[in-house]
Protein backbone atom coordinates (compact mmCIF):
# COMPACT_ATOMS: atom_id res chain seq x y z
CA UNK A 1 0.00 0.00 0.00
CA UNK A 2 1.54 3.54 -1.30
CA UNK A 3 1.15 6.74 0.72
CA UNK A 4 -1.84 7.72 -1.67
CA UNK A 5 -4.05 4.90 -0.57
CA UNK A 6 -2.66 5.46 3.29
CA UNK A 7 -3.88 8.94 2.84
CA UNK A 8 -7.40 8.09 1.45
CA UNK A 9 -8.41 5.21 3.80
CA UNK A 10 -6.81 7.53 6.96
CA UNK A 11 -9.48 10.81 5.04
CA UNK A 12 -12.23 8.50 4.76
CA UNK A 13 -11.86 6.97 8.28
CA UNK A 14 -12.26 10.56 9.65
CA UNK A 15 -15.03 11.12 7.27
CA UNK A 16 -16.80 8.45 8.60
CA UNK A 17 -16.55 9.68 12.27
CA UNK A 18 -17.36 12.90 11.14
CA UNK A 19 -20.86 11.43 9.89
CA UNK A 20 -21.33 9.24 13.21
CA UNK A 21 -20.78 12.13 14.90
CA UNK A 22 -23.12 14.51 13.18
CA UNK A 23 -25.53 11.45 13.62
CA UNK A 24 -25.07 11.44 16.90
CA UNK A 25 -25.92 14.99 17.71
CA UNK A 26 -28.92 15.51 15.38
CA UNK A 27 -32.69 14.81 17.41
CA UNK A 28 -33.13 11.33 16.16
CA UNK A 29 -36.22 9.75 17.52
CA UNK A 30 -34.62 7.33 20.19
CA UNK A 31 -37.54 4.65 19.31
CA UNK A 32 -39.14 2.86 16.68
CA UNK A 33 -42.62 1.38 16.82
CA UNK A 34 -43.19 -2.38 15.47
CA UNK A 35 -46.59 -4.48 15.93
CA UNK A 36 -46.99 -7.77 15.91
CA UNK A 37 -50.52 -9.40 15.28
CA UNK A 38 -50.57 -12.26 18.30
CA UNK A 39 -54.45 -13.54 17.34
CA UNK A 40 -57.70 -13.06 19.88
CA UNK A 41 -55.99 -14.08 23.35
CA UNK A 42 -58.63 -12.67 25.41
CA UNK A 43 -61.63 -13.88 23.44
CA UNK A 44 -63.05 -11.12 22.34
CA UNK A 45 -62.99 -11.47 18.91
CA UNK A 46 -60.38 -8.93 18.05
CA UNK A 47 -57.22 -10.13 17.42
CA UNK A 48 -54.19 -8.16 19.87
CA UNK A 49 -51.14 -6.78 18.76
CA UNK A 50 -47.74 -6.73 20.68
CA UNK A 51 -45.98 -3.47 20.37
CA UNK A 52 -42.31 -2.96 20.76
CA UNK A 53 -41.87 0.41 21.34
CA UNK A 54 -37.92 -0.14 21.03
CA UNK A 55 -37.55 2.33 24.32
CA UNK A 56 -35.46 2.04 26.99
CA UNK A 57 -36.28 3.00 30.83
CA UNK A 58 -38.23 2.60 33.47
CA UNK A 59 -41.97 3.49 33.18
CA UNK A 60 -45.10 4.37 34.56
CA UNK A 61 -48.93 4.23 32.77
CA UNK A 62 -51.65 6.10 33.36
CA UNK A 63 -54.18 7.75 31.69
CA UNK A 64 -53.06 5.99 28.22
CA UNK A 65 -49.65 7.70 28.23
CA UNK A 66 -46.55 5.61 29.20
CA UNK A 67 -44.57 8.22 31.25
CA UNK A 68 -40.49 7.07 30.68
CA UNK A 69 -37.33 7.74 32.31
CA UNK A 70 -34.64 7.08 30.05
CA UNK A 71 -30.80 7.00 30.70
CA UNK A 72 -28.80 8.46 27.88
CA UNK A 73 -25.98 6.39 28.37
CA UNK A 74 -28.53 3.16 27.81
CA UNK A 75 -30.32 5.32 24.39
CA UNK A 76 -26.94 6.39 23.25
CA UNK A 77 -28.48 10.08 22.49
CA UNK A 78 -27.93 13.45 24.32
CA UNK A 79 -31.23 13.92 24.86
CA UNK A 80 -31.60 17.10 26.53
CA UNK A 81 -28.68 18.34 24.60
CA UNK A 82 -26.14 19.13 27.08
CA UNK A 83 -23.35 17.49 25.21
CA UNK A 84 -23.09 14.91 27.43
CA UNK A 85 -24.74 10.99 28.19
CA UNK A 86 -24.92 10.77 32.00
CA UNK A 87 -28.81 12.02 32.37
CA UNK A 88 -32.12 10.68 33.39
CA UNK A 89 -34.89 12.34 30.87
CA UNK A 90 -38.31 12.41 31.00
CA UNK A 91 -40.03 11.08 28.16
CA UNK A 92 -43.77 10.18 27.62
CA UNK A 93 -45.36 7.68 24.77
CA UNK A 94 -49.13 8.13 23.91
CA UNK A 95 -50.70 5.07 23.16
CA UNK A 96 -53.53 6.17 21.03
CA UNK A 97 -51.42 8.30 18.43
CA UNK A 98 -48.06 6.01 19.23
CA UNK A 99 -45.85 8.92 19.59
CA UNK A 100 -43.03 9.73 21.71
CA UNK A 101 -42.51 13.05 23.32
CA UNK A 102 -38.72 14.30 24.81
CA UNK A 103 -39.46 16.25 27.48
CA UNK A 104 -35.83 17.12 28.14
CA UNK A 105 -35.78 17.51 31.58
CA UNK A 106 -33.23 15.83 33.65
CA UNK A 107 -34.60 14.58 36.68
CA UNK A 108 -31.29 12.52 37.71
CA UNK A 109 -31.87 10.44 40.75
CA UNK A 110 -35.20 12.30 41.66
CA UNK A 111 -38.74 10.54 40.87
CA UNK A 112 -41.70 11.04 38.41
CA UNK A 113 -45.62 10.20 38.01
CA UNK A 114 -47.75 11.09 35.41
CA UNK A 115 -51.46 11.59 35.69
CA UNK A 116 -54.15 13.51 34.28
CA UNK A 117 -51.85 15.55 31.69
CA UNK A 118 -49.63 16.95 34.50
CA UNK A 119 -46.11 14.93 34.81
CA UNK A 120 -44.88 15.68 38.98
CA UNK A 121 -40.90 15.33 39.26
CA UNK A 122 -38.58 16.06 41.40
CA UNK A 123 -35.14 17.66 41.24
CA UNK A 124 -32.25 17.49 43.42
CA UNK A 125 -30.46 20.58 44.21
CA UNK A 126 -27.21 19.39 44.75
CA UNK A 127 -27.21 17.44 41.26
CA UNK A 128 -27.89 21.07 39.98
CA UNK A 129 -25.69 23.28 42.20
CA UNK A 130 -29.39 25.45 42.70
CA UNK A 131 -31.43 26.24 45.69
CA UNK A 132 -35.11 25.65 44.08
CA UNK A 133 -36.95 26.55 47.35
CA UNK A 134 -34.66 29.16 48.38
CA UNK A 135 -34.09 27.98 51.53
CA UNK A 136 -30.36 28.94 51.63
CA UNK A 137 -28.83 25.07 51.07
CA UNK A 138 -28.45 22.99 48.64
CA UNK A 139 -29.96 19.66 50.24
CA UNK A 140 -32.66 19.24 48.67
CA UNK A 141 -35.27 17.20 46.53
CA UNK A 142 -37.96 20.12 45.16
CA UNK A 143 -41.20 19.37 43.73
CA UNK A 144 -42.01 20.64 40.17
CA UNK A 145 -44.52 19.75 37.76
CA UNK A 146 -45.10 19.90 34.12
CA UNK A 147 -48.42 20.61 32.24
CA UNK A 148 -48.31 18.64 29.09
CA UNK A 149 -51.60 20.83 27.14
CA UNK A 150 -49.75 24.34 28.51
CA UNK A 151 -45.78 23.20 28.07
CA UNK A 152 -45.48 25.31 31.42
CA UNK A 153 -43.25 24.04 34.28
CA UNK A 154 -43.95 24.95 37.84
CA UNK A 155 -41.61 24.82 40.82
CA UNK A 156 -44.08 24.32 43.98
CA UNK A 157 -41.41 24.83 46.22
CA UNK A 158 -42.26 21.97 47.93
CA UNK A 159 -39.41 19.58 50.00
CA UNK A 160 -39.85 15.78 49.32
CA UNK A 161 -38.04 13.67 51.07
CA UNK A 162 -36.20 10.59 49.37
CA UNK A 163 -34.69 7.96 51.24
CA UNK A 164 -33.30 6.87 48.02
CA UNK A 165 -30.91 9.92 47.55
CA UNK A 166 -28.35 9.21 44.66
CA UNK A 167 -29.66 5.97 43.21
CA UNK A 168 -31.09 5.22 40.54
CA UNK A 169 -34.44 7.15 39.85
CA UNK A 170 -37.86 5.55 39.99
CA UNK A 171 -41.26 6.17 37.73
CA UNK A 172 -44.04 5.76 40.59
CA UNK A 173 -47.25 4.85 38.93
CA UNK A 174 -48.52 1.53 40.16
CA UNK A 175 -45.86 1.57 43.17
CA UNK A 176 -43.18 0.22 41.16
CA UNK A 177 -39.98 -0.82 43.31
CA UNK A 178 -37.89 -0.64 45.29
CA UNK A 179 -36.32 1.60 43.01
CA UNK A 180 -37.03 -1.56 41.10
CA UNK A 181 -39.06 -3.00 43.27
CA UNK A 182 -42.85 -1.49 44.84
CA UNK A 183 -41.60 1.55 46.51
CA UNK A 184 -42.79 5.60 46.10
CA UNK A 185 -42.62 8.79 47.97
CA UNK A 186 -44.00 10.60 45.15
CA UNK A 187 -47.18 9.88 43.55
CA UNK A 188 -50.13 12.13 41.27
CA UNK A 189 -53.67 11.46 40.69
CA UNK A 190 -55.69 13.79 38.20
CA UNK A 191 -54.55 17.65 40.10
CA UNK A 192 -53.61 16.14 43.31
CA UNK A 193 -49.79 15.37 43.88
CA UNK A 194 -48.81 13.35 47.05
CA UNK A 195 -45.10 13.38 48.37
CA UNK A 196 -43.66 12.41 51.93
CA UNK A 197 -41.62 14.69 53.56
CA UNK A 198 -39.38 14.43 56.44
CA UNK A 199 -39.92 16.38 59.64
CA UNK A 200 -36.31 16.78 60.74
CA UNK A 201 -35.47 17.93 57.03
CA UNK A 202 -38.06 20.86 57.63
CA UNK A 203 -37.14 21.32 61.14
CA UNK A 204 -41.24 21.41 61.63
CA UNK A 205 -43.38 19.42 64.10
CA UNK A 206 -46.10 18.97 61.28
CA UNK A 207 -48.22 16.38 63.32
CA UNK A 208 -48.10 18.59 66.59
CA UNK A 209 -46.94 15.36 68.39
CA UNK A 210 -43.76 16.54 70.32
CA UNK A 211 -40.82 15.59 68.31
CA UNK A 212 -39.36 16.07 64.46
CA UNK A 213 -38.80 12.74 63.73
CA UNK A 214 -41.57 11.74 61.55
CA UNK A 215 -41.65 10.93 57.88
CA UNK A 216 -45.13 12.26 56.64
CA UNK A 217 -47.35 12.21 53.51
CA UNK A 218 -48.37 15.60 52.31
CA UNK A 219 -50.58 16.21 49.35
CA UNK A 220 -50.75 19.66 46.71
CA UNK A 221 -53.64 20.77 44.83
CA UNK A 222 -52.43 21.92 41.44
CA UNK A 223 -55.99 23.94 41.28
CA UNK A 224 -56.12 25.83 44.61
CA UNK A 225 -52.14 25.27 45.28
CA UNK A 226 -53.41 23.92 49.02
CA UNK A 227 -50.97 21.92 50.45
CA UNK A 228 -52.31 19.45 53.00
CA UNK A 229 -51.21 16.44 55.43
CA UNK A 230 -52.15 12.93 56.31
CA UNK A 231 -52.01 12.58 59.89
CA UNK A 232 -50.50 9.54 60.39
CA UNK A 233 -46.80 8.23 60.05
CA UNK A 234 -46.39 5.34 57.46
CA UNK A 235 -44.28 2.81 56.72
CA UNK A 236 -41.74 4.43 54.01
CA UNK A 237 -39.85 1.13 53.52
CA UNK A 238 -43.11 0.08 51.52
CA UNK A 239 -44.39 3.65 49.91
CA UNK A 240 -47.97 4.75 49.06
CA UNK A 241 -50.37 4.28 46.20
CA UNK A 242 -53.71 7.05 44.65
CA UNK A 243 -56.16 6.07 43.24
CA UNK A 244 -59.91 7.93 43.12
CA UNK A 245 -58.70 10.15 45.50
CA UNK A 246 -57.48 8.04 48.24
CA UNK A 247 -54.04 7.23 49.31
CA UNK A 248 -53.11 3.90 50.54
CA UNK A 249 -50.13 3.13 53.02
CA UNK A 250 -49.70 0.92 55.75
CA UNK A 251 -48.37 1.89 59.16
CA UNK A 252 -46.27 -0.26 61.81
CA UNK A 253 -48.59 -0.91 65.34
CA UNK A 254 -44.68 -0.77 67.35
CA UNK A 255 -45.01 2.87 65.64
CA UNK A 256 -47.98 3.33 67.21
CA UNK A 257 -47.98 1.17 69.99
CA UNK A 258 -51.68 0.07 69.75
CA UNK A 259 -53.24 -3.63 68.35
CA UNK A 260 -55.14 -2.29 65.72
CA UNK A 261 -56.20 -6.18 64.57
CA UNK A 262 -56.43 -6.96 68.47
CA UNK A 263 -54.17 -10.00 67.62
CA UNK A 264 -51.87 -9.92 70.90
CA UNK A 265 -49.20 -7.99 69.68
CA UNK A 266 -47.87 -4.86 68.03
CA UNK A 267 -45.60 -6.48 65.52
CA UNK A 268 -47.69 -6.11 62.10
CA UNK A 269 -47.64 -3.96 59.26
CA UNK A 270 -51.36 -2.86 58.40
CA UNK A 271 -52.77 -1.15 55.56
CA UNK A 272 -54.49 2.23 55.89
CA UNK A 273 -55.84 4.67 53.51
CA UNK A 274 -57.24 8.36 53.89
CA UNK A 275 -59.72 10.17 52.08
CA UNK A 276 -58.61 13.16 50.38
CA UNK A 277 -62.56 13.92 49.95
CA UNK A 278 -63.72 13.54 53.18
CA UNK A 279 -60.52 13.95 55.39
CA UNK A 280 -61.03 10.06 57.02
CA UNK A 281 -58.29 8.00 57.91
CA UNK A 282 -58.93 4.51 58.28
CA UNK A 283 -56.46 1.96 59.95
CA UNK A 284 -57.62 -1.66 58.54
CA UNK A 285 -57.18 -5.28 59.98
CA UNK A 286 -55.39 -6.02 56.81
CA UNK A 287 -51.60 -7.50 57.60
CA UNK A 288 -48.88 -6.93 54.93
CA UNK A 289 -45.60 -8.76 55.21
CA UNK A 290 -42.47 -8.69 54.44
CA UNK A 291 -41.00 -8.09 50.56
CA UNK A 292 -45.03 -6.55 49.18
CA UNK A 293 -45.56 -3.64 47.30
CA UNK A 294 -48.29 -1.86 46.53
CA UNK A 295 -51.04 -1.61 43.85
CA UNK A 296 -54.24 -0.03 44.03
CA UNK A 297 -57.02 -0.14 41.79
CA UNK A 298 -59.85 1.19 43.48
CA UNK A 299 -61.80 0.00 45.37
CA UNK A 300 -59.00 -2.93 45.59
CA UNK A 301 -55.43 -2.82 47.10
CA UNK A 302 -53.95 -5.55 45.63
CA UNK A 303 -49.93 -6.94 47.28
CA UNK A 304 -47.64 -9.93 46.51
CA UNK A 305 -47.16 -12.29 49.24
CA UNK A 306 -44.15 -14.54 49.82
CA UNK A 307 -45.26 -18.50 50.61
CA UNK A 308 -42.18 -18.41 53.03
CA UNK A 309 -44.56 -15.79 54.69
CA UNK A 310 -47.88 -18.00 54.53
CA UNK A 311 -46.01 -21.14 55.37
CA UNK A 312 -47.16 -22.76 52.22
CA UNK A 313 -45.78 -23.92 48.71
CA UNK A 314 -48.65 -23.05 46.71
CA UNK A 315 -47.75 -23.95 43.72
CA UNK A 316 -46.05 -27.09 45.22
CA UNK A 317 -42.40 -26.90 43.79
CA UNK A 318 -40.73 -27.44 46.26
CA UNK A 319 -39.87 -24.48 47.75
CA UNK A 320 -41.34 -21.58 49.53
CA UNK A 321 -39.40 -18.85 47.16
CA UNK A 322 -42.89 -17.83 44.87
CA UNK A 323 -45.39 -15.37 45.55
CA UNK A 324 -48.77 -16.00 45.76
CA UNK A 325 -51.41 -11.96 44.93
CA UNK A 326 -53.75 -11.02 47.47
CA UNK A 327 -56.36 -8.57 47.11
CA UNK A 328 -58.00 -6.64 49.86
CA UNK A 329 -61.32 -4.64 49.33
CA UNK A 330 -61.57 -1.17 51.15
CA UNK A 331 -65.66 -1.46 50.74
CA UNK A 332 -66.34 -4.71 51.95
CA UNK A 333 -63.07 -4.81 54.18
CA UNK A 334 -62.73 -8.35 52.94
CA UNK A 335 -59.93 -10.49 50.95
CA UNK A 336 -58.99 -12.86 48.72
CA UNK A 337 -55.98 -14.81 47.83
CA UNK A 338 -55.51 -16.31 44.81
CA UNK A 339 -53.20 -19.51 44.98
CA UNK A 340 -50.88 -18.85 41.77
CA UNK A 341 -47.77 -19.26 42.71
CA UNK A 342 -45.75 -16.82 40.68
CA UNK A 343 -42.38 -14.96 40.85
CA UNK A 344 -42.01 -10.41 41.77
CA UNK A 345 -42.22 -9.67 38.03
CA UNK A 346 -46.02 -10.43 38.00
CA UNK A 347 -48.63 -6.84 37.38
CA UNK A 348 -51.49 -6.62 39.24
CA UNK A 349 -55.03 -5.19 37.84
CA UNK A 350 -58.47 -5.44 39.15
CA UNK A 351 -59.54 -7.94 37.36
CA UNK A 352 -56.35 -8.64 35.42
CA UNK A 353 -52.97 -10.47 37.10
CA UNK A 354 -50.24 -10.96 34.35
CA UNK A 355 -47.08 -13.03 35.34
CA UNK A 356 -44.46 -15.01 33.55
CA UNK A 357 -44.40 -18.54 33.53
CA UNK A 358 -41.67 -20.83 31.77
CA UNK A 359 -40.65 -17.70 30.23
CA UNK A 360 -44.02 -16.81 28.28
CA UNK A 361 -45.78 -13.67 29.29
CA UNK A 362 -49.92 -14.92 30.86
CA UNK A 363 -52.76 -13.13 32.65
CA UNK A 364 -55.38 -14.59 34.98
CA UNK A 365 -59.02 -13.45 34.27
CA UNK A 366 -60.17 -13.25 37.70
CA UNK A 367 -63.16 -12.60 36.88
CA UNK A 368 -63.88 -15.88 34.77
CA UNK A 369 -60.94 -17.63 37.02
CA UNK A 370 -59.32 -18.37 34.08
CA UNK A 371 -55.61 -18.70 32.67
CA UNK A 372 -54.59 -17.31 29.03
CA UNK A 373 -50.87 -17.18 27.39
CA UNK A 374 -50.44 -14.19 24.84
CA UNK A 375 -47.69 -16.70 23.42
CA UNK A 376 -44.86 -13.93 24.52
CA UNK A 377 -41.56 -15.30 24.92
CA UNK A 378 -40.16 -13.34 27.89
CA UNK A 379 -36.59 -14.37 28.42
CA UNK A 380 -34.90 -11.89 31.02
CA UNK A 381 -38.15 -9.79 31.44
CA UNK A 382 -36.97 -6.84 33.82
CA UNK A 383 -40.93 -5.98 35.41
CA UNK A 384 -44.30 -6.54 33.97
CA UNK A 385 -47.03 -4.39 34.76
CA UNK A 386 -51.08 -4.22 34.20
CA UNK A 387 -52.62 -0.40 33.58
CA UNK A 388 -56.05 0.60 32.23
CA UNK A 389 -56.49 -2.58 29.84
CA UNK A 390 -52.78 -2.97 29.42
CA UNK A 391 -50.13 -5.48 29.91
CA UNK A 392 -46.62 -3.66 29.86
CA UNK A 393 -43.32 -4.95 30.43
CA UNK A 394 -39.37 -4.13 30.18
CA UNK A 395 -38.21 -6.72 28.12
CA UNK A 396 -34.32 -4.12 27.45
CA UNK A 397 -37.22 -1.75 25.89
CA UNK A 398 -40.46 -1.08 26.72
CA UNK A 399 -43.22 -3.53 25.16
CA UNK A 400 -47.43 -3.64 25.74
CA UNK A 401 -50.39 -5.48 24.48
CA UNK A 402 -54.22 -3.90 24.85
CA UNK A 403 -56.56 -6.09 25.92
CA UNK A 404 -59.59 -5.05 23.56
CA UNK A 405 -61.76 -6.73 25.87
CA UNK A 406 -60.48 -4.77 29.11
CA UNK A 407 -60.82 -1.08 27.50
Amino acid sequence: MDKKDVYFWLIFFVFLILIFYQIKQTDIKPYAIYSTDIGDIDNDQISEELVNTFIRGYAELRDNKILIASDELNTRQDLNKDNDLNDIVLNYFDLDTKELTNLGIDIGSGEASISNNIIAYTLSESENNEDYNQDNDLKDFVLFYYNIYTKEIINTNQQVYSRWRGSIPTITGTSFYEHKKGISHLQSYKNIIVFSVSELDLKQDLNLDGDIRDILIRYYNIDTKEIKIVDSNFDISRGFVIDNNIIIFTIRESKELEDYNNNGDMTDHLITYFNIDTGKLKVTKQKMYNGDYLAFDYPYVMFLVQELNLASDINNDGDFKDYSPLYYNIETEQSKKFNLGLSIRTGLGKDIIAFEKNNILKYYNINEEKTYSTLVKLDNVGRILFKEGTIYFTKGKIQYITLTSHK
